[in-house]
């Protein structure tokens, strides 16, 4: 997707889709992961549910780039507006269970229509289950208008810690994902969300939408690279003349 603007999905010497580069991948993705379900006739309840060690988390102390007081009071505010959920957007799954909201929040869980980057978010993805779901799993992609994954979690480690989910049909699930937005060049992005149940290594993917969440970065920021992290701290310090002699010596 990043190097050609066109592309060929051939299946056994015959064209099945021929177009633009990110419709095209769009397409191989869905069909590799039917493949993927027909050919294991899906994951048996022993593959699972299997037993995990108990693992202990610990929460690092969250911080706050220490430019970002400046940076929001002046022109290199990177400003990013955030549309609403698209549930009508391209998508694929056997759909035992759907995606029925998307949405960004801030810290408090007020819903956000825009945010800044280097900001603390959350992203709630809430689910309906269509039949009774084992193990559960959540995750999401942000995209550029390439169709490159910029950055992306799922809950699969969350799932090893807690336990797995047992979920009815017609019960809800919710995932959220708090993390600080990074930076984003001006441009189109994406929030790609899907809903699976397994494992991270097997699992049967019920809703997967490309494009559940569109939104546009307004301001250029002194981003470098794809995306720009917030840092914790950044220093420049003259040495002592004394340090700096032994290592010219």
């Amino acid at each position: 997707m990043n190097l050609c603007d066109r592309a060929i999905l051939l299946d056994h010497g015959r064209i099945e889709k021929l177009g633009a580069a990110k419709d095209v991948s769009d397409v191989y993705l869905s069909a590799f992961y039917a493949d993927q379900q027909n050919v294991e006739g899906g994951a048996s309840q022993e593959t699972l549910n299997p037993e995990q060690p108990e693992q202990k988390t610990c929460d690092a102390a969250d911080f706050r780039d220490m430019r970002q007081d400046f940076i929001n009071a002046s022109n290199l505010r990177n400003d990013l507006e955030i549309h609403p959920f698209k549930p009508d957007a391209e998508s694929f799954g056997d759909r035992g269970a759907e995606i029925i909201s998307v949405l960004l929040k801030d810290e408090h869980g007020n819903p956000l229509s825009w945010c800044i980057g280097g900001e603390l978010v959350r992203l709630e993805v809430i689910c309906r289950a269509n039949r009774e779901i084992y193990s559960p799993l959540v995750g999401y992609f942000v995209r550029d208008r390439l169709g490159q994954d910029l950055f992306g979690d799922n809950t699969c480690v969350t799932t090893l810690q807690v336990g797995p989910l047992t979920v009815h049909s017609g019960e809800l699930y919710v995932a959220t994902f708090e993390f600080r937005m990074p930076v984003l060049s001006e441009g189109t992005y994406c929030i790609l969300v899907a809903t699976a149940s397994g494992t991270q290594q097997q699992h049967i993917q019920h809703h997967w939408i490309y494009e559940a969440v569109v939104f546009q970065s307004h301001a250029v920021n002194f981003c470098n690279g794809l995306v720009g992290i917030p840092h914790r701290k950044i220093t420049l310090t003259k040495e002592q003349d004394t340090h700096c002699r032994r290592i010219n010596t």
